[in-house]
């Protein structure tokens, strides 16, 4: 089961239903047994032999696993669960001669007169890396990896380079805006983001500038969340399948609303969407709440766009009370609430999480104010050079193997069909929009939020940008007390 974006999705789900204190409601016994059982299903589930997570060492070469002592929250429990099941990649790499045409070469010639040998990677989570490894060492590369616990990641990652036993790389899905930027070297010498083959990644590279250097290179990206829902509710409540609207190009955030109170009006229930809202809406209208563009972080609340996303949102919260405000850890969760709708990453899903063979599920992306703009929230894949890094000359050649998945036409197939294999219960139209967002066709909006915060002395943002509904009755009331704050950036 092939799923890059499992971790990061539940990660920043967790991250977003804890941090910014979305339990408004205890949880049922009965809730948190079937919470339990959802994660136990996904840390038993059957994967292939090679699996991301669990295997750690790669050719020849000695891995060393660092993991600190940390006390673990259930939150922490859940994710862990859900990466033991994490996919794998492909088992037969597709050859050089099936790059897409136009891409900017093959592999072989972006590798021409690049050093090849020894890299030396950081991680949290090596199961997003295997894929790119594997390209690597199908062109003669030896990649060792340290697996490290993310609590104390940068941690651990400043004493090896005060030390001088720097890894060469490290990944990490989220944000690297706050990391002190001496670990780091910038990357700009190591890639050429003006190349055919990198075509598309400068626009969102530009997040990762600081002080004039690249100190991050986001070689993908995959989206936070899409709309999951119970077609069987559907067709119950007598209302409009959401695939037909999107498909029909009325699929908009006010044709959302209105099923959502039809719904309720008709069943009874007391609300119809939960899940990643607040960051979900946002995307997918094309503006996240920060941006970077080179020159330091700036603050996008006051854009009318994002405003009126926000006033609506915070009307279904506070007026509306159509949001499920309990954290829930999966659609079947979700739709056994009577939830309409579960706005959330495809983890939740897929894989051990996927529909059963007697359910009827369908997704659509998470709709704009008018249907019209194709854009979605993403978490970036991104890699960063170490200071000290002992093995720099191999670095350009790895930068080329993490780029290859992207744009090797062969590969992007085997991915989608060993997709489809290992999600067997979802239908073609499923299948169908998760192809649609994967592609260029869908705007990628890389969203800071919600892991920086003012400092010790001020509020979390994540805190301020989820959670105003509950202390203004708009969002312009809430820019009058922390409008400032926020955009006097990081």
């Amino acid at each position: 089961m092939r799923n890059f974006r499992k971790i990061s999705a539940l990660a920043a789900a967790v991250i977003m239903a804890f941090s910014a204190g979305c339990a408004d409601k205890s949880i049922t016994s009965e809730e948190s047994s079937s919470q339990e059982q959802k994660s136990s299903a996904a840390a038993e589930a059957t994967v292939a032999p090679e699996t991301f997570g669990e295997k750690v060492t790669t050719t020849a070469a000695t891995t060393t696993t660092t993991a600190a002592p940390t006390t673990t929250t259930a939150a922490e429990t859940t994710a862990a669960a859900t990466v033991t099941a994490a996919s794998t990649f492909p088992q037969t790499l597709p050859p050089d001669k099936d790059v897409e045409a136009g891409s900017g070469g093959t592999l072989r010639s972006a590798l021409s007169g690049k050093s090849i040998g020894k890299i030396n990677i950081m991680v949290q989570n090596q199961w997003q890396l295997d894929d790119v490894i594997g390209f690597y060492e199908q062109n003669g590369g030896e990649v060792t990896v340290d697996n490290v616990n993310e609590s104390n990641f940068y941690d651990e990652l400043a004493i090896r380079v005060v030390s001088g036993d720097s890894p060469d790389l490290t990944y990490c899905s989220f944000k690297p805006v706050s990391v002190k930027r001496w670990i780091y070297q910038p990357m700009d010498d190591f890639v050429d983001l003006d190349s055919d083959r990198w075509k598309g990644i400068k626009d969102v590279a530009i997040s990762y500038v600081f002080d004039g250097g690249l100190y991050a290179l986001p070689f993908r990206s995959y989206p936070t969340c899409y709309v999951c829902y119970d077609k069987k509710k559907i067709y119950e409540n007598a209302l409009d399948d959401p695939y037909d609207l999107w498909k029909s190009g009325e699929w908009n955030m006010d044709a959302m609303i209105e099923m959502m109170e039809a719904y309720r009006a008709s069943s009874g229930k007391k609300t119809a969407l939960c899940g990643y809202i607040t960051g979900g809406f946002a995307g997918a209208n094309g503006t996240g709440f920060f941006t970077n563009s080179g020159g330091g972080v700036k603050f996008n609340g006051r854009d009318e766009t994002l405003a009126t996303v926000m006033d609506k949102v915070g009307e279904l919260y506070n007026k509306a009370g159509l949001i499920e405000t309990s954290w829930v850890g999966s659609a079947e969760d979700a739709f056994f609430y009577g939830n309409l709708f579960y706005m959330i990453g495809e983890w939740a899903f897929s894989g051990p999480l996927a529909p059963g063979e007697e359910d009827d599920w369908g997704i659509v992306p998470v709709p704009s104010l008018d249907g019209k703009l194709l854009a979605v929230g993403c978490e970036p894949d991104c890699l960063s050079a170490v200071s000290g890094s002992p093995n720099k000359e191999n670095i350009p050649a790895f930068l080329e193997c993490a780029r290859e998945p992207v744009i090797n036409k062969s590969y992007i197939e085997t991915e989608r069909k060993e997709f489809a294999e290992e999600n067997p219960t979802w239908s073609e139209e499923m299948l169908e929009v998760r192809n649609a967002v994967l592609t260029n066709e869908y705007k990628k909006i890389v969203d800071h939020y919600p892991y920086m915060t003012f400092g010790t002395d001020k509020e979390d943002i994540s805190g301020v940008c989820s959670l105003w509904y509950k202390d203004f009755d708009s969002w312009e009331d809430m820019l009058k007390v922390y409008g400032k704050d926020l955009e006097a950036g990081i």
